[in-house]
């Protein structure tokens, strides 16, 4: 296997935490061992002006530099929200849409660069995983492995397919069910049937400092702090220190040439 997109999207919360820029760190150059090009394409969601969050403080803004440095990233996009018509919310539809963006950006560049990705893998930027649970030379079969989930069929979180998904699952199922407006709170259950996933690897999500949720209940795995340790609190206390909204966007727009205020999800 010569290539691989790497589709980081979501909001971006815990993703400036200092132990998320070093997992991505270890986690790229786990995968420049072992493909030839690792393209990274990242669609973010940030808070707005109504919303607290890490990355609304000085120090959030300096991680978020030191993160996207990391990332080095083909293709980025950051905007606010999507426009939602007749005054619905379809969160799961936005979720799906932010992760077809970053398809559609590899595939262009797949097009121009004469690039063929043997692997897509989709990672939120507040998941982490254990780099040595994730096995690769059985991803040319025509499978979805996602971390694991044990109340549903597979996991939105983290999951890769090789190209014959993408034909056969993404475009024809997923990107025909986000041109539909609904509400939905079960999304897993709704893009993974069960005969096309294999669940592979714990996934956690890092909702605060040393404060994680996983789905992995009955499994014999291994630990997180085995391969993610958490550092000195000098790191975090900062984060909790905000800024002004006004400088808070002036700060975003240096780290990106342009931040999108709402996109249509149509």
């Amino acid at each position: 296997m010569k290539s691989v997109a790497v589709l980081i999207s979501g909001q971006i919360r815990t993703g400036v935490f200092k132990e998320q820029i070093l997992f991505f760190e270890r986690f790229l150059l786990h995968l420049q061992n072992i493909f030839q090009h690792v393209d990274v394409y990242v669609v973010l969601k940030i808070p707005d002006q109504h919303e607290t969050c890490f990355i609304k403080s000085e120090r959030g803004i300096q991680q978020l530099k030191e993160l996207l440095a990391v990332w080095n990233p083909v293709h980025n996009v950051f905007f606010y929200d999507f426009h939602y018509e007749k005054g619905t919310r379809p969160e799961s539809n936005g979720q799906l849409k932010m992760i077809d963006m970053c398809i559609q950006h590899a595939m262009e560049y797949e097009k121009i660069n004469h690039r063929k990705y043997d692997l897509f893998f989709r990672v939120r930027p507040d998941s982490c995983f254990l780099l040595n649970e994730l096995c690769f030379d059985k991803i040319h079969e025509n499978y979805v492995y996602t971390a694991i989930k044990e109340d549903a069929p597979g996991s939105d979180q983290v999951f890769m397919f090789n190209p014959a998904m993408l034909d056969h699952w993404w475009k024809p199922m997923i990107q025909q069910w986000m041109t539909h407006t609904f509400v939905c709170s079960t999304l897993e259950y709704n893009i993974f049937p069960k005969e096309i996933v294999k669940q592979t690897f714990q996934c956690w999500l890092i909702r605060d400092y040393e404060k994680t949720s996983h789905w992995c209940y009955t499994r014999p795995h291994a630990p997180l702090h085995s391969e993610y340790t958490w550092l000195d609190k000098k790191w975090y206390d900062p984060l909790l220190l905000p800024m002004p909204h006004e400088t808070y966007v002036c700060e975003i727009l240096t780290c990106v040439p342009v931040i999108y205020m709402n996109l249509p999800i149509e």
